[in-house]
């Protein structure tokens, strides 16, 4: 289901990637000096000209309105929730992004060299600490899920 649901985010990004680089081309192309200074720009090439600005104005409409699987599902869930509930939520929900990025940095960090006895206690110093928050906030999304 997790697998099916990223796939079907994959595909809605790829689609709104795909309308985004359209309207991108069809406006550089109405925005063109060619295109401007065509002699031959009737009363036909005016009205298609008027049709596309419809339509890329319409696909900017419904790309405010689309949202993805993942962020309807916790719309949804919200609605029906207290706002004790919902401030709970949005508390685990920081503490778990709050301890994936200290994971992320405590990979990102460079180890000095072994021969720096300042810089290696110091490094030491800052990876316990990072460790000792990643554990206080793990315990406190378990609290707060439980």
């Amino acid at each position: 289901m997790k697998i099916d649901a990223m796939t079907k985010e994959a595909n809605e990004l790829e689609v709104k990637d795909a309308v985004q680089l359209s309207s991108t081309g069809a406006k550089s192309l109405m925005d063109s000096k060619e295109y401007k200074s065509q002699e031959f720009v009737s009363k036909y090439l005016l009205e298609m000209k008027n049709k596309m600005l419809t339509l890329v104005a319409e696909v900017n409409k419904w790309k405010r309105v689309i949202i993805f699987q993942h962020d309807a599902e916790e719309q949804a869930k919200l609605e029906y929730m207290t706002k004790f509930e919902q401030e709970l939520w949005q508390r685990y929900f920081k503490t778990l992004t709050q301890k994936k990025r200290l994971e992320e940095f405590l990979k990102t960090l460079k180890q000095p060299d072994e021969s720096d006895k300042k810089a290696t206690r110091a490094y030491e110093d800052v990876v316990s600490g990072i460790k000792s928050k990643i554990y206080t906030l793990f315990i406190v999304s378990l609290k707060i899920k439980n």
